[in-house]
Order: C-alpha cells, then structure tokens, then sequence
C-alpha cells in the first residue's frame, strides 16, 4: 500500500487528501448532529413521559417500495424514532391531527422506476397511554389504518 502512495503523482496524492479530509470533517459532522437529535428526542420524552409510539408499516418487498412520510402532527413537525429496522412517531395521549402521505415506487417497463404519490392527507388519531399502534396504508382501498398492537 505504502509503496501505491510514494510512486503517486503529487496532485492525485492532493486530490486524495481533500477528499479523505472532507469525509472525515462529515464523518465528525454527521455524528454531532445524530447525537443532537437523539439527546433532543430524550429531552422531549423526560417532558413527556406519557408519549405513546406509533409504528408505521409499510408493507414494501423487494419489487415495491411503500412509504409513510409524517408531514405533522398537529400542525407541528412531527417526534420520529427508530427502532431496529422499524420506523414511527410518537403522539401524547389523547386526540391529534396527522398529516401524511404514502408513495409506491416499483421497477417500471419503460422507464427506471415509477412512482405513485397519493395526496396528503389529515386523519385524527386517538390515542392512550401504555399502548403501541400501527399506522398502515391500504394501497388498493387507498385509505390509511390505525390499529393498535
């Protein structure tokens, strides 16, 4: 490896040595900004210990690829976490407003991947304490489910 370095030409050396410098400047960056939001997260959790979570689901496979994006709650930018491979949001005991919208993407024939967005919509969801819910979207009734676990 040493001896790849010392027969390089000294501007490909350089050009290697920004973009090393760059990634690990991201690399720094990245982990900062991860451990902000998650001390954010818990910040909020200690002031809402009766947060309750909600799991979206789904159902993608390795042709399709469904997605629940949370645009609010309440009119507000939504509490997400992660957990695993599992994706949700909290909500506080009682009733709330969530704004969302479901894409289907899949391998088109003429083109590389078609996409279906559906409109966004506002359901009110009612939620309790010590309890876990699934928030799903039926694609061929095209309606949103919420159901507890």
């Amino acid at each position: 490896m040493l001896a790849i370095w010392s027969n390089m030409d000294p501007g490909t050396k350089q050009i290697l040595l920004i973009f090393g410098g760059i990634m690990i400047v991201y690399i720094i960056g990245y982990t900062i900004f991860l451990k902000k939001k998650k001390g954010d997260i818990n910040k909020w959790l200690e002031n809402n210990p009766g947060a309750v979570k909600v799991f979206l689901e789904t159902k993608s496979n390795l042709v399709k690829n469904n997605t629940i994006q949370i645009l609010s709650v309440d009119g507000k930018d939504p509490v997400l976490f992660y957990e695993a491979t599992k994706v949700g949001f909290y909500l506080l005991p009682g009733t709330h407003v969530v704004e969302s919208v479901f894409s289907s993407t899949r391998p088109g024939v003429l083109h590389r991947n078609v996409t279906t967005t559906y409109s966004p919509v506002k359901n009110e969801l009612t939620v309790e304490r010590d309890k876990t819910y699934t928030y799903t979207f039926d694609a061929k009734e095209q309606t949103y489910e919420f159901l507890e676990n």
